[in-house]
């Protein structure tokens, strides 16, 4: 794999085989939720839609629940509608390796998705920590909110005050302003909250 290859890849297997060892739990995990959410409306069962918010929140080591009741869910299968369980169980490592290879594997994985979350891993985006105090701290209360309520629609907006900010980092406000798919634990806005 290398960042020309990264960059087009339409193949999500060797993305994410490539991340393997290289990035963290969290990630992979929100990786599995955020390929779940991409088929939201496919997942009829609300049991399927609760497991992918725990899955959201022990991410964030926000579930208090038994780290072993789950998550599991079911997630849209091509070709074959709600099936293919995605287990997730406990927090470590492995567990969410686990849950990224099964959405691989029930085929709601897509490369536009692991780039959003993982961004480009050639090439090291940078932020001047300045832009996170510019104005009264605007540039964190716009992510902060995008993150929390999954307001993507703001990133526009959030790439316009980076930019005010001073931020000249293209990559950073390319993304910001790339039309389409993002996602919880999207790169940039994960940068900017100090997330890994």
């Amino acid at each position: 794999m290398d960042e020309a290859t990264w960059l087009t890849c339409t193949n999500p297997e060797p993305m994410l085989t490539f991340l393997r060892e290289k990035t963290s739990a969290r990630k992979l995990r929100l990786f599995a939720c955020a390929c779940c959410r991409h088929v939201w409306h496919l997942l009829s069962d609300k049991r399927s839609r609760k497991a992918v918010e725990i899955g959201e929140q022990m991410a964030d080591g926000l579930w208090k629940g038994s780290p072993f009741y789950g998550p599991s869910w079911n997630a849209y299968r091509k070709g074959g509608g709600e099936g293919e369980l995605l287990a997730a169980h406990g927090t470590t490592y492995d567990s969410a390796w686990d849950a990224a290879e099964r959405a691989l594997v029930s085929g709601i994985a897509r490369p536009d998705i692991i780039r959003d979350i993982f961004g480009n891993p050639f090439c090291s985006a940078h932020i001047e920590s300045a832009c996170l105090s510019w104005n009264a701290g605007t540039v964190s209360k716009i992510s902060h909110v995008i993150y929390e309520e999954r307001a993507f629609d703001l990133l526009p907006i959030l790439a316009d005050a980076l930019e005010d900010a001073g931020c000249t980092c293209a990559d950073t406000l390319a993304h910001c302003r790339q039309e389409g798919l993002h996602s919880r634990g999207c790169w940039v806005v994960d940068r900017l909250l100090g997330h890994e």
